[in-house]
């Protein structure tokens, strides 16, 4: 078992967080990137600050641990924190959320506003966050679209990635049944109209489909197409 502690560090070069993780540094630094727009941490409320003027964290390699990588973990972010390194680690380090503490204040904060809270959105709450999203289709904690770095980053983390089995059977399971709208159908032929595969890419999507077996029902789906773009031509014809 190899695991990698890594550093978050801003444009100026100060490391800003310690992590550890058994993935590629690049796609551990798009998972922060992520991350930031989901929950509201010191380190994601710095990332999105990053973000706003432009900039994403660079990530560092600091050490390589032969084990989960928790003692070493702790140690560097000890040391730095030691040394004034002006961390947005929430904890101390290792699993688990070993030294964080929230303060009085903020339990009162969290105690009042859930107080008599539904656990779901009422519908005006879901119109409100429809609304919110409509032409924005990924945000970090800004309004518009992702800058370049910020694609980078995530591409460079999703790069070489294959989904399991399992997540394409999920995934495959999930999307049955479900058709795309017309206006939806137009907007994916207008992109697709004059595109060229290469022979690298209709040779893979070949080698990909070798072997599989359309169900009875899909057979059916597909005959019944094909006769009747077959009747349409010879009404058209006559």
């Amino acid at each position: 078992m190899t695991t990698t502690i890594y550093g978050l560090i801003d444009p100026s070069g100060a490391i800003r967080y310690v992590g550890k993780t058994s993935k590629t540094p690049s796609e551990r630094l798009a998972g922060h990137i992520k991350d930031a727009q989901r929950r509201e941490t010191h380190k994601n409320k710095w990332i999105r600050s990053l973000i706003r003027e432009g900039a994403i964290p660079r990530v560092i390699v600091l050490a390589t641990a032969h084990d989960d990588g928790n003692a070493l973990e702790r140690w560097f972010i000890t040391t730095m924190r030691e040394r004034g390194f002006r961390l947005t680690n929430g904890t101390d380090g290792g699993d688990g959320v070993t030294g964080y503490r929230h303060t009085p204040e903020t339990r009162a904060k969290i105690s009042a506003a859930g107080r008599g809270r539904s656990m779901t959105h009422s519908a005006a709450s879901r119109a409100k966050i429809s609304q919110a999203k409509k032409g924005n289709p990924i945000s970090v904690g800004v309004r518009g679209p992702l800058s370049l770095g910020h694609r980078a980053a995530i591409a460079a983390g999703n790069r070489g990635k294959k989904q399991s089995p399992e997540a394409v059977a999920k995934s495959a399971m999930a999307r049955r049944g479900t058709h795309h709208s017309e206006e939806t159908r137009a907007r994916i032929s207008a992109v697709l109209t004059g595109t060229v595969l290469s022979p690298e890419r209709v040779a893979a999507a070949v080698a990909g489909r070798a072997g599989y077996q359309h169900s009875e029902e899909t057979k059916d789906r597909i005959a019944a197409s094909v006769k009747a773009a077959w009747s349409t031509r010879r009404k058209r014809s006559n």
